[in-house]
């Protein structure tokens, strides 16, 4: 098996809690960082799932607005 260091291990792991749809707080307190923004700055990293559900998202909510401003 190939040496992988540790903040490989961490940052996949926040990468893949924040695609479950884990909270910030709880990977920051799983990775267990003392400081909110050490978890956002370091551990969090736009992957492409959580690039399309965030469009998808907003996709969802414009057809909303829109079908509420056409009455």
């Amino acid at each position: 098996m190939p040496f992988i260091p540790n903040h490989a291990l961490r940052d996949t792991l926040a990468v893949l809690l924040l695609e479950s749809g884990a909270s910030l707080e709880f990977i920051q307190k799983r990775l267990g960082q003392k400081n909110f923004q050490t978890t956002v700055d370091f551990y969090t990293h736009v992957s492409k799932k959580i690039e399309i559900d965030a469009i998808d998202k907003y996709e969802t909510h414009m057809e909303t607005v829109l079908e509420k401003v056409r009455g």
